[in-house]
């Protein structure tokens, strides 16, 4: 039996913990049924104009860290699969624009609490779970 490499262990944790950014994302969606919308807390268009803008802060943002730091790091562990600080910053960075994607989600419980409906708090958390499935960590 062959011992798995030190990016294959980094590989499986990355998958782990997405895959509990997945699952929040579920539980998010779970508890927006617990949650009764109440019409007459309907708030004028504004929070719901800024958490959009803020979402697509920051999803730019990480999408520009993906951009910026995971690919050439990927791109260096495919000719170099021990060099640590490719392998720290592939995973740093994933994990941390996973943690963005995910608040997103959290963003939409809170519009929904605030007053916003089901189908608006559910694109939230739909743009959330897409992205985490985009971003999903493959083998460098």
């Amino acid at each position: 039996m062959r011992p798995v490499s030190t990016v294959q262990r980094a590989l499986q944790s990355l998958r782990f913990v997405h895959a509990a950014f997945l699952i929040s994302v579920a539980l998010c969606a779970f508890t927006l049924g617990r949650i009764p919308v109440n019409p007459s807390r309907r708030p004028t268009a504004d929070p719901f104009l800024s958490a959009g803008v803020l979402t697509l802060l920051i999803l730019g943002v990480a999408f520009a860290a993906r951009l910026t730091y995971v690919r050439p790091a990927l791109a260096t562990l495919r000719s170099n699969p021990d060099d640590a600080k490719a392998l720290l910053r592939w995973r740093l960075v994933a994990i941390l624009s996973a943690l963005l994607a995910d608040c997103v989600a959290v963003i939409g419980v809170i519009l929904h609490v605030v007053g916003g409906t089901n189908v608006l708090s559910g694109m939230f958390l739909l743009a959330s779970a897409v992205v985490l499935l985009l971003w999903w960590p493959r083998q460098p």
